[in-house]
């Protein structure tokens, strides 16, 4: 069993460098190849961070506040006030993470897109929150799996 472990291991490592030719390169000062990272690619199935300023990042954030929106029965307006961390991860299809601040204005009707035209501050309240939002491969639909906000 020790065996076919090491076997495999071997395996994918050739399968890795036959992928990527660039991953071993000879330095010219020694006799033996020496492996180095040409350059960081998303690992498959793991989480990758990805740019919280990004236009993915801000098209989840902006589906997050529709969906808020939406199991509030329409009564109020959300808007994203700022993402702190943003993550992407490969699988049958997309995964995504957010961690984010989510305002809910004291403006009661629902739109899509909506903005407050004047919202109360004192009557908004902040909220932290964290949601992983599935992009279906095929059809580009988003299913937010998970969120959870507190004050």
């Amino acid at each position: 069993m020790a065996a076919s472990r090491g076997c495999c291991a071997v395996l994918l490592l050739l399968m890795l460098l036959l992928a990527h030719p660039g991953l071993l390169r000879a330095d010219p000062q020694q006799d033996e190849p020496v492996i180095t990272a040409t350059k960081a690619q998303p690992l498959l199935g793991g989480w990758s961070d990805i740019n919280t300023e990004g236009k993915e990042a801000k098209d989840m954030a902006a589906f997050v506040e529709v969906e808020t929106a939406k199991m509030s029965n329409g009564r109020y307006v959300y808007q994203t006030v700022a993402i702190e961390k943003a993550q992407m991860q490969v699988v049958y299809g997309v995964n995504y993470y957010l961690k984010y601040k989510l305002m809910r204005s004291p403006c009661l009707t629902f739109e899509e897109g909506a903005v407050c035209k004047e919202p109360d501050p004192s009557k908004s309240v902040l909220l932290s929150c964290d949601a992983r939002i599935w992009v279906e491969p095929k059809t580009q639909q988003k299913k937010m799996n998970e969120q959870t906000c507190t004050l």
